[in-house]
């Protein structure tokens, strides 16, 4: 019995014929037809193969509700979804050990079942890295003569990198007097996402910075600091010239004050301070991974770092946020969770009793 693929995008009408074997997405998401003619029909798809790790596979079965069993398979890892728990949208969570092949495999109970499995997804639940470099960089000014209005400090040539510290400081600066200022120092980051298999689309980005500790004596500077595109001469190694690397991308719509900031020594979920990325963040690691794999930010005061605005000097006041460092104990280190889509490879659509029809909709058609 031979099967049928169909395919809107080129003309509704069109249909291509194979012996028995139909092969199924080309992209992330199509919609997958299987019309069982026959009792006890079995139908199983070869998705693609794709790495190892924890996945969610969301999909919908639609027709009738009559079905025997779905079985979702990733090299060992197997879910079955009974005939008792009904149609819709199902989303199940699987993992894969090494390279697998993830697989639907589905039967009808009655003669006449027509039966979709559709809209399908695959969704890595996250890649997990510390960073692999993380330290602070900005302008000490420490001499009278070196002294500088915020203007000038924000102009400064940098002077002081400390790289891979228990404890760096996310932000920090000092004033000195009533309109002169000593420090203004950025934490940096470098994230090493290589592992990431090329091709991949990033759909989600959190980060996990864990506070170290905190400090602010000033009546009217309570700061407001996010996460900033920085792009560093040496993504390795961070340099005092890195001063004027800091960049204006904002990567998360999530910012921390001096009293949001959480800050712990002994237990680290009272030291955690996360960032959901938005759009523009997704897409700078999207760069990252389509570029050498490493994916660099920094921390900035949204007021008055990147505003236009101007803080109110006060004599020897002192603002700062550290946070550990990624060479702290574990559980405490700046830690980055990626989830992204991924198929690495197609396999054909198997009709096991050759006595069905099958249509691939909203997809292009693979031979």
């Amino acid at each position: 019995m031979a099967a049928t693929i169909r395919n809107p995008g080129f003309d509704d009408t069109s249909e291509w014929v194979f012996d028995g074997i139909a092969c199924f997405l080309a992209n992330y998401k199509g919609q997958f037809e299987a019309d069982f003619s026959l009792t006890g029909d079995f139908y199983q798809s070869n998705i693609g193969t794709i790495e190892g790790g924890v996945y969610d596979v969301t999909f919908t079965i639609g027709g009738v509700a009559a079905f025997t069993d779905v079985d979702v398979d990733l090299g060992g890892d197997s879910v079955h979804i009974g005939s008792g728990e009904g149609s819709g949208e199902k989303t199940v969570r699987i993992t894969a050990g090494a390279v697998d092949t993830l697989t639907f495999s589905f039967a009808s109970s009655s003669a006449l079942d027509v039966m979709t499995i559709d809209n399908v997804s695959i969704e890595m639940i996250h890649f997990e890295t510390v960073s692999s470099v993380d330290g602070s960089f900005g302008s000490l000014n420490l001499v009278w003569l070196w002294l500088k209005n915020w203007a000038m400090l924000e102009a400064a040539d940098g002077n002081f990198v400390a790289q891979d510290g228990v404890a760096p400081y996310l932000y920090y600066v000092k004033s000195y007097t009533s309109d002169k200022w000593t420090y203004k120092i950025h934490g940096g980051f470098t994230f090493d996402i290589s592992a990431i298999p090329a091709g991949a689309k990033i759909t989600g980005v959190t980060e996990k910075l864990y506070g170290q500790a905190k400090t602010n004596d000033f009546k009217l500077f309570e700061g407001e600091l996010g996460l900033y595109s920085f792009n560093p001469g040496n993504k390795e190694t961070y340099a005092v010239g890195d001063y004027a690397n800091i960049g204006t991308d904002f990567l998360s719509d999530t910012t921390y004050t001096y009293n949001s900031w959480q800050v712990h020594t002994v237990t680290p979920a009272l030291a955690l301070n996360e960032f959901t990325y938005n759009s523009t963040g997704i897409a700078a690691v999207q760069a990252a991974l389509d570029g050498d794999g490493l994916f660099c930010h920094c921390c900035r005061e949204l007021n008055y770092d990147v505003g236009v605005n101007t803080p109110v000097s006060e004599f020897d006041k002192t603002f700062r946020l550290l946070f550990h460092g990624h060479v702290a104990a574990v559980g405490f280190r700046p830690t980055l969770l990626i989830t992204y889509t991924y198929i690495s490879g197609r396999g054909p659509l198997i009709d096991g009793s050759l006595a069905g029809r099958s249509s691939l909709i909203d997809g292009v058609l693979i031979s």
